[in-house]
């Protein structure tokens, strides 16, 4: 066997896995030297091009083997993900509920301060000071969904969605106004939470308070303007009354829900309250228990 030179040429390497290195860059390959689990191996001459056209091969078969189970290898763990997911909830204590709710919301703080502009009428710049903010909304009815995990007899966790739709309403003062200007701008609200639920077990009825947070999203839906998202605490108590004949499958759920946060501005600072508020939600939903 021709023993290998000092190579001038740079070895060239393929996927990581084996190197080609030549006499020279413009001259054919003659000695391999390439790695196959963890042991080195080295040719020269047609038996090293032998052997890479070998593993070659081989590589090429194995990455075409993959590619043809990987749509098998899916569809079995798509086929059988549902099940172990139904097998999970009832396991867990999951339950799922569908209701309505509604919303009345009451400031506990407001820091409304006032806010001076620039405007120009007839080409005259005047300045101009709004003052005295106030905002309130409008009540209404809106939906709500749980999901809820009792792992254990008297705790568990639960995570909601929440829509309303309703007006947010802005009054304030300016100057060069006699009259007190007003606004009213029509939200939709996504409320995204989760939280902690206490429920010492009770005969007939399962009282439960819920302690937790998340997120609201303020769209407006008839301007232009961006919605806005405030962080929220969350604050539940209630009870479940299982119905009659369905071996505690279905349950009516009656509660009490807070939710506190800062009121929107949608980015504008003349009508900015700077208040927090709470919305007081009581909510009717069936449950259904796995």
């Amino acid at each position: 066997m021709r023993p290998e030179p000092a190579f001038a040429g740079r070895p060239q390497t393929y996927r990581g896995l084996f190197t080609v290195a030549c006499s020279n860059p413009n001259e054919t390959c003659y000695a391999v030297r390439f790695c196959i689990d963890g042991r080195v191996v080295t040719g020269s001459g047609s038996n090293a091009n032998l052997r890479l056209r070998n593993y070659r091969t081989y590589e090429v078969k194995m990455l075409s083997t993959l590619k043809r189970s990987l749509p098998l290898l899916v569809i079995f763990a798509a086929a059988n993900a549902p099940a172990q997911f139904y097998k999970y909830l009832p396991d867990h204590g999951a339950s799922v509920s569908v209701g309505a709710t509604g919303n009345f919301a009451t400031p506990l703080t407001t820091n409304a301060t006032p806010y001076t502009f620039n405007g120009v009428s007839q080409g005259v710049t005047l300045t101009n000071t709004v003052s005295n903010q106030q905002q309130s909304i409008t009540s209404s009815v809106g939906f709500l969904t749980s999901l809820q995990f009792h792992p254990v007899a008297w705790a568990g966790v639960e995570v909601n969605y929440g829509y309303q739709h309703y007006s947010e309403r802005y009054s304030y003062n300016q100057t060069g106004l006699a009259a007190t200007q007003t606004a009213s701008v029509p939200t939709t609200t996504h409320e995204a939470t989760a939280a902690y639920q206490f429920h010492p077990k009770h005969i007939p009825f399962q009282p439960f308070v819920n302690i937790g947070g998340g997120a609201i999203d303020f769209v407006p839906t008839q301007t232009r303007g961006a919605n806005q998202w405030r962080g929220a605490g969350l604050l539940e108590t209630g009870f479940e009354i299982g119905m009659p004949h369905t071996n505690r499958k279905l349950a009516l759920r009656i509660e009490g829900r807070g939710l506190f946060y800062r009121a929107p501005n949608f980015y504008n600072a003349a009508l900015s309250t700077r208040s927090w508020r709470v919305s007081a939600e009581p909510s009717a939903s069936f449950v259904y228990r796995f």
